[in-house]
C-alpha cells in the first residue's frame, strides 16, 4: 500500500522512535509504500507508525495523508494486548470529533470488547443514547484505520446524566456521616445549594490536607467557567457534611473551605473539587473496612477491564460491580459535558453518589464515580490526573 506525506516527516532508522537516529526525512508529496505497521513512540495522541518498504525507515503515520485504507490480513488482533490498546486509543483520538458529528443519537465511544464478551476480542465501542435502523449513518462491524482491520460494536447507553442529588431534604438520612472518624462515601454538599454528592478521599499537598468531591456537587455556579480557586479573596466558598442531625445549613461551624477545583468544560479529564481539612485526624482513607492503598496511574488503566470492583456512596452505600469499558470518552446531560479517559463499570450508582471513590479487590484507589445512566452503566473519571498534574498525594 502507497501512501502520501503531508508535511516533513523524519527517518527514523531502526525503531519507531523518537529516538531512533535520523538521517533523512520525506517533504510533502512524497510516497512511502508501507511494509509493515507497526506501534511506536505517541506523537499528538498518536502512537502508529510506517515501515518503508523502499528504504526500510520508520514513518510517524500523524505526517500521512491516508487514514482509511485496508492491508490484506492486518488485523487488530495481530498485534499485542498493550498495542491493541495504543491503537484503538490512537482510534479514538483520530475519530471521535468525527463520530460526534456523524453517528446519530451518540453518546462516546470507548475500548472495550464486543458485546462484552471477553472472547471476542477487543473492540472499538461506539455509545448511543438509542439503536435506530433508520440511522442517517451506520456504523460498519469493521472499521479500516491505517491500515489495520478493527471490529466495532454499538452499545445503547441511555442518557447519562450527573449523579449529584438536586433535593437534598427529601432524601433519606445518610448513616455514614456519623462515623468518627469518617469514611469516605458519606456525603459533601455546598450549603448554599439544595442538593449533595459523596465525598471522596483525603489527600496532601504542601504540608496540608484536602477532601475530594466532584466539581458538579460542590462548585455548580462555576461549571460554565470550570475552574475554581479560593485565591481570589471574592471567591468565597465551602462545604459541609450533611447528616441526619445536621441538615445542610444549619451549621456553620461544620464548613470546610473549597480551596480549587475543574470541570470537563476547563479540562476533559477532570471533575474535581478539594476543601481543605481543619483536622485531617477527622477523616480516614477507608471504603468500608479496605484501607486505600495506591492508585492506577494511565499507564494501568488498561488492566482494569473485566476486574471486580467496588465503592461506597452517599445514596448506594457500599456496591460491588465490574469494569466494562476503558479510555471512554462520553457525553453527559444531553451533550453538554464531554469527558475523556473515562472507565465504564456495570452500574454502581445512583444520583447523589457523584464523587465516591471507586477501589479494586485490593483497595488500589481508580477513580470518582461522575455519573451513570438508569439502566446498567455507571461513569468513573481516574484520580490519576489529580496526582500527575495538580500534585496532590494520598495520605493516610
Amino acid at each position: 500500500m502507497k501512501v502520501t506525506v503531508n508535511k516533513n516527516l523524519n527517518a527514523r532508522i531502526g525503531a519507531a522512535s523518537t529516538f531512533a537516529a535520523c538521517e533523512s526525512y520525506k517533504t510533502p508529496s512524497s510516497i512511502i509504500e508501507i511494509d509493515d505497521v507497526v506501534v511506536g513512540t505517541e506523537i499528538d495522541g498518536n502512537a502508529i507508525w510506517y515501515k518503508n518498504k523502499e528504504d526500510g525507515n520508520y514513518y510517524w503515520s500523524g505526517g500521512v495523508e491516508d487514514i482509511e485504507f485496508e492491508i490484506i490480513n492486518l488485523f487488530l488482533e495481530n498485534y499485542t494486548s498493550e498495542n491493541q490498546y495504543k491503537i484503538l486509543e490512537t482510534l479514538t483520538n483520530i475519530n471521535e470529533f468525527y463520530f460526534s458529528k456523524k453517528i446519530k443519537l451518540y453518546s462516546g465511544c470507548a475500548i472495550g470488547d464486543k458485546n462484552s464478551d471477553p472472547h471476542l476480542g477487543y473492540s472499538l465501542i461506539i455509545y448511543v443514547s438509542k439503536k435506530e435502523s433508520n440511522s442517517s449513518f451506520q456504523v460498519p462491524p469493521f472499521l479500516f484505520f491505517r491500515g489495520i482491520k478493527i471490529q466495532t460494536d454499538v452499545q445503547e447507553v441511555n442518557i447519562i446524566n450527573q449523579h449529584d442529588y438536586k433535593d437534598y431534604e427529601k432524601t433519606i438520612p445518610i448513616y455514614l456521616d456519623n462515623d468518627s472518624p469518617l469514611k469516605m462515601g458519606g456525603s459533601i454538599c455546598n450549603p448554599k445549594k439544595n442538593y449533595y454528592g459523596t465525598r471522596g478521599v483525603k489527600l496532601t499537598k504542601n504540608n496540608k490536607y484536602y477532601l475530594t468531591s466532584c466539581f458538579h456537587v460542590l462548585l455548580n455556579d462555576y461549571i460554565d467557567t470550570g475552574y475554581f480557586t479560593s485565591s481570589d479573596n471574592s471567591n468565597k466558598e465551602g462545604g459541609e457534611f450533611p447528616s441526619k442531625q445536621r441538615r445542610f445549613g444549619t451549621d456553620k461551624s461544620s464548613q470546610i473551605p473549597i480551596v480549587e477545583g475543574k470541570h470537563s468544560k476547563f479540562s476533559s479529564i477532570y471533575d474535581y473539587a478539594v476543601c481543605e481539612l481543619k483536622n485531617p485526624l477527622d477523616v480516614r482513607n477507608k471504603i468500608a473496612d479496605k484501607e486505600i492503598s495506591g492508585f492506577y496511574g494511565k499507564a494501568d488503566i488498561a488492566d482494569l477491564k473485566n476486574k471486580k470492583i467496588e465503592t461506597v456512596g452517599a445514596t448506594s452505600f457500599r456496591q460491588e460491580g465490574s469494569v466494562l469499558d476503558v479510555f471512554a470518552t462520553i457525553y453527559l446531560n444531553d451533550g453538554k459535558l464531554k469527558f475523556s479517559n473515562v472507565i465504564t463499570t456495570t452500574k454502581i450508582s445512583m444520583p447523589g453518589d457523584s464523587g465516591a471513590p471507586v477501589i479494586d479487590e485490593g483497595g488500589r484507589l481508580i477513580g470518582f464515580i461522575i455519573g451513570g445512566n438508569e439502566i446498567d452503566r455507571s461513569f468513573i473519571i481516574p484520580f490519576y490526573p489529580l496526582v500527575y498534574f495538580q500534585n496532590y498525594f494520598l495520605t493516610s
